[in-house]
């Protein structure tokens, strides 16, 4: 197949699926103007036929990708494809020219006029006005891809408007016919439809009377200005789209970027301001608006409109672009091969950011996310001091994969939730007794040793070892997630002091309390490990710990270390030792490392955890042992003395992480634990022994 010919280059063929058979799609691209694609949708065996059913459609993204109701041309699209694959052969040119070759801008601008004018105007009208002819569509593509493939049939055409007709006879293709593509209209695009009508379209269905559909405050039309702090950015247009069947009415905002040449759409659902919004950051792909077989990324797009539509407030910020910024052409070389050169993610993450920004009233937000390259969008939002309460995933996971990984990035957003409340002055010089409750107990823990090593009269007791008499002039620190009641049965024991820390954000009990640590509290449902729930815990100590006075610990890092060669020498299932030094640790305070094993990789054998001071207990001999019988073993050094590490060297497999922080130590196990399920396809929703009828996970009648 010839590459290039006139201004038409050929970039790439692959398959897709479609609802209506396997289609061919070959991918041209114009030399001049480098966004100007068509894509043939090719079914049958196109190259022999001396007729071939055809039509030449021209994007949109309002109705194929944003699942508008205010034009027809999602139906004709789909309909076309499904007219060609019953014929048994014929191709669609899909051309990227929207707005009728204006583009978007222009388009929207239209959208806008037209709806003001309440469909007085229509948008033929509405381009005149604005200095536009009524169609800037170009064919001479198709002429040029004809003649890249040796193609001249006769071509049935799908269309209702004569001026197409005309246009591709001029360029010398043979058209023997057309055939109409009339769908019955809508509410929400009947008068759109008239105008066509008025102007030439051939349709039949549009003699109905229907009440103007949209009872917003409609937005007067005004002339495109730059953003005041953000100049990049021309505001274009505002005007409302009717999304899904309902249909659900967005404000729809477009903006036009002088640094990149690229339109941003921007989706406001605003039926209820005071709740938190929930935002969608979304990346389009152009091949997603064909009706695929397998409409992941169209769903993905619905359910998030589903969703911030019984929040009843939020936003989707649309990335107008494919291949991960670079453009339709990599998307096309993306799906051939693995290896085009191109790594990188040139999405603008900080712009669409800031334009999101703009728009909140508030600085909270939730985000909806289907586990993949979230990292840099939160990281932007960090930046522009948008803070995130909550992810919530609109993917497909049946193997709770990517709710894990979701869970995992929102630990760059923790502590922004917690808050302390000071009810009275508290006396530190007295005997403070400090507990916890299950996956709470390690935090109580941590905070012992932090305070044992600043010389604090403090004792870790388990809860259960509480007795009733009267704990006058001591201090109780109690770490309880749920304030469960056999933790309340405490605010009897007579303190002269009690610090809580807990996820509960209200109760009674608070007004015994002198001093309250409140922290988010992560849904962990629905997958057995915990990724983030025992970080907040932690968080909330290091606060408190500089409430004090104390030095500052950081929860925070810049990057965590390479687990490359971890992970593969976990193929091997190592037998696990983790060793740590208790003047800075306790054991107890570890805990959460072991069960992350346990809970994320079933694994075979429970980690052994122990203080360097126990290889002389045995440990040492029991890893040389097992060394000799063939056994790996995996030691992990939590900051070490040299001693410990030059004796394991040559003798197993060492990873040493140096870093002396429990918030540290919960991140990268996390990132271990999580990248292994992943590898080894590990069921987080549905496991052996999920029993609903076994006592263990019997509910309390």
């Amino acid at each position: 197949m010839d590459m290039i010919y006139g201004t038409t280059l050929f970039i790439g063929e692959t398959q897709i699926d479609t609802k209506f058979g396997n289609f061919t799609t070959l991918t041209y691209q114009n030399l001049i103007s480098s966004k100007n694609y068509v894509i043939a949708l090719c079914y049958g065996d196109y190259l022999n036929q001396k007729t071939l059913y055809t039509r030449i459609h021209s994007s949109c993204v309002t109705s194929e990708t944003l699942c508008g109701k205010d034009c027809d041309c999602v139906e004709q699209l789909n309909g076309a494809l499904e007219k060609i694959a019953e014929k048994g052969c014929g191709i669609l040119f899909y051309l990227i020219q929207e707005g009728r070759g204006a583009g978007y801008v222009a388009k929207s601008r239209d959208r806008m006029m037209v709806q003001y004018s309440k469909d007085t105007m229509s948008t033929f009208e509405a381009y005149q006005s604005i200095g536009l002819k009524n169609d800037h569509r170009d064919y001479m593509m198709i002429k040029e891809i004809c003649y890249l493939l040796r193609i001249n049939p006769e071509w049935v055409l799908l269309t209702n408007n004569p001026d197409k007709i005309e246009g591709l006879k001029n360029l010398g293709l043979n058209i023997l016919r057309n055939e109409s593509l009339e769908f019955k209209p809508n509410a929400t695009n009947l008068f759109y439809l008239r105008s066509k009508q008025k102007y030439g379209h051939l349709l039949k269905e549009t003699e109905q009377e229907l009440p103007f559909p949209c009872d917003k405050e409609l937005i007067k039309p005004f002339q495109p200005y730059n953003l005041p702090k953000i100049n990049r950015f021309i505001h274009c247009s505002t005007y409302y789209l009717p999304i899904l069947d309902e249909p659900h009415w967005f404000k729809v905002y477009v903006y036009y970027d002088i640094s990149t040449s690229n339109d941003y759409v921007i989706l406001e659902y605003d039926e209820n301001k005071n709740k938190i919004p929930l935002v969608r950051i979304h990346s389009e792909s152009i091949f997603s608006r064909f009706p695929l077989k397998n409409d992941y990324y169209k769903n993905i797009y619905q359910k998030s409109i589903e969703e911030i539509v019984k929040n009843g407030h939020g936003f989707v910020c649309l990335f107008y672009q494919d291949g991960r910024g670079h453009g339709l052409g990599t998307y096309v070389l993306d799906q051939i091969s693995e290896m085009n050169g191109v790594t990188y993610d040139a999405r603008d993450y900080h712009g669409i950011s800031q334009l999101l920004r703009h728009h909140l009233t508030g600085d909270t937000v939730n985000l909806l996310i289907t586990g993949f390259k979230n990292d840099e969008i939160i990281k932007q939002f960090n930046k522009l001091d948008i803070k995130i309460s909550n992810l919530t995933f609109v993917g497909n996971d049946d193997l709770g994969h990517d709710v894990l990984t979701s869970r995992n990035m929102l630990i760059e957003t923790l502590g922004d939730e917690i808050n302390m409340f000071s009810q009275k002055r508290m006396d530190f010089d007295k005997k403070i007794f400090i507990t916890g409750i299950g996956s709470s107990a390690p935090q109580a823990q941590y905070l012992r040793k932090l305070l044992k090593n600043n010389n604090f009269n403090i004792e870790f007791k388990p809860i259960s070892s509480f007795k009733e008499y009267n704990y006058q002039n001591t201090m109780l620190i109690l770490f309880s997630q749920g304030l469960s009641p056999n933790a309340q049965i405490l605010f009897n024991y007579n303190f002269d002091d009690i610090i809580l820390f807990t996820s509960v954000s209200k109760h009674p009990l608070f007004e015994k309390c002198s001093f309250i640590c409140t922290y988010p509290l992560e849904n962990e449902f629905g997958t057995l490990l915990r990724v983030v729930g025992p970080l907040y815990g932690f968080i909330a100590v290091n606060r408190f710990y500089n409430y004090l006075g104390f030095e500052k610990i950081s929860n925070h890092f810049d990057k965590l270390e390479k687990i490359d060669e971890v992970i593969n020498f976990m193929e091997k299932k190592p037998a696990v030792k983790i060793i740590f030094d208790s003047s800075i640790y306790n054991k107890e305070t570890l805990e959460n490392l072991k069960l992350k094993f346990l809970e994320g990789l079933f694994y075979h054998s429970t980690p052994d955890i122990f203080d360097f001071l126990d290889f002389s207990h045995g440990y040492y001999q029991n890893i040389l042992y097992h060394n000799n019988q063939g056994s790996p073993n995996l030691v992990i050094l939590l900051n070490p003395n040299e001693d410990i590490k030059n004796m394991l060297t040559g003798k197993c497999f060492l990873w040493e992480l140096k870093h002396q922080n429990i918030i540290y130590y919960e991140r990268i196990f996390n990132e271990l634990i999580l990248t292994l399920i992943k590898k080894w396809n590990i069921n987080q929703k549905r496991w052996d022994g999920d029993d609903k009828q076994n006592p263990l996970y019997l509910k309390n009648k």
